[in-house]
């Protein structure tokens, strides 16, 4: 897909951008959650594959045939469905909210915040 600066998504969409890095460690963070963590946010296997293919398909399409230096200034476009933008947002509230979140190191947790803020953002401007 081709995106430019004033594309607008469809209805029932959000775009958000995400450096290849934050998308990467958004990804990783989603698919590293085991049934027990999703318990509580009502997520099934399929709601978590869902999720992360967003971001690792997004990962596929925009990072395929970059090199290591072109992969680090690289901005990932995503579409998102709003719904899944909004659990994925709520998701990354809650963990940003733990005490153990607040014990990583700013490498762990910079991309997270980064990410949660373009999500918020994007859904209110839907």
């Amino acid at each position: 897909m081709n995106f430019h600066a004033d594309y607008v998504p469809g209805p029932g969409t959000v775009l958000i951008w995400l450096s290849y890095d934050d998308n990467l460690d958004l990804f990783k963070l989603l698919i590293s959650l085991t049934p027990a963590a999703m318990k509580p946010l009502r997520w099934s296997m399929e709601d978590r594959k869902r999720y992360a293919s967003h971001f690792g398909e997004a990962m596929s399409e925009f990072g395929a045939g970059k090199s290591a230096e072109e992969l680090d200034d690289l901005k990932v476009p995503l579409t998102l469905p709003v719904e899944d933008a909004a659990a994925v947002r709520d998701f990354l509230s809650k963990t940003i909210g733990t005490t153990a979140f607040a014990r990583q190191p700013s490498s762990f947790t910079e991309p997270l915040l980064r990410a949660h803020g373009a999500l918020s953002a994007a859904l209110r401007a839907a």
